[in-house]
């Protein structure tokens, strides 16, 4: 048991109830949770809620947030997007709940370049009047 178990241990509380999950069939449930750390109550009621991966996750929000993110070329970050749902979806949502939403989907705001202000130079400043060659036939 302690072979199967040992790189669960370090884990969050999630992974370990999908570790408790997978190995109750073969161990005790409470030897399981017990070498884990958890408690047995808590990995029952996380069964009982549907072995929910996020918890809390409201598909609409996700859409609208998805839906804004694309709108603006992935563009906008959490904070901003926060800004456009409480203003245009009447939401009261704070910038972390967006946050994790995006984290979920795997989206990240492209960060803009900075473009500098100097004109950059052509090639050559100046033109070679003299036309020398600064190579070197031998070593000195």
């Amino acid at each position: 048991m302690e072979r199967a178990l040992k790189k669960h241990l370090a884990k969050t509380t999630k992974e370990k109830y999908f570790t408790i999950f997978k190995y109750s069939k073969k161990f005790t449930l409470s030897l399981v949770c017990k070498y884990l750390s958890d408690s047995r109550f808590g990995y029952l009621k996380w069964l009982k809620n549907g072995k929910p991966i996020n918890k809390n996750y409201n598909r609409i929000l996700a859409i609208k947030i998805k839906f804004i993110f694309y709108l603006f070329k992935e563009r906008f970050g959490y904070n901003m997007i926060t800004l456009l749902l409480n203003k245009y979806f009447n939401q009261n949502l704070k910038p972390w709940v967006v946050y994790r939403y995006m984290k979920i989907n795997n989206l990240k705001a492209v960060r803009k370049k900075r473009v500098p202000k100097y004109d950059k130079s052509s090639p050559l400043r100046y033109e070679n009047l003299l036309k020398r060659n600064f190579n070197a036939d031998c070593l000195n």
